[in-house]
């Protein structure tokens, strides 16, 4: 993972998000993000829910992204609050 990459990197020529490329570069990370904060108390189903949440929110606020700062540390935080919000459901 490229931890020096900047948003506007993961930007196509309309502006939109390359979300595909963000999927292949963050995928793992964002297991890892669940795995470390509470992994044995999620289903697959869950995990896989909480993956395809956060790069919808990503998707959805891309007008939002500040070009400047690790789309990394933007993802993390989303993750930790999707697990919040998912802990809260059991």
């Amino acid at each position: 993972m490229k931890e020096r990459k900047l948003i506007k990197d993961y930007k196509k020529d309309n502006n939109e998000l390359d979300l595909e490329k963000i999927v292949d570069e963050y995928n793992s990370y964002i297991h890892k993000i669940i795995k470390n904060i509470n992994y044995y108390r999620f289903s697959n189903e869950d995990i896989e829910e909480i993956v395809a949440d956060t790069f919808f929110i990503i998707w959805k606020n891309k007008e939002n992204l500040d070009e400047n700062k690790k789309l990394s540390s933007y993802i993390a935080g989303i993750v930790r609050n999707l697990v919040k919000e998912k802990r809260k459901s059991y």
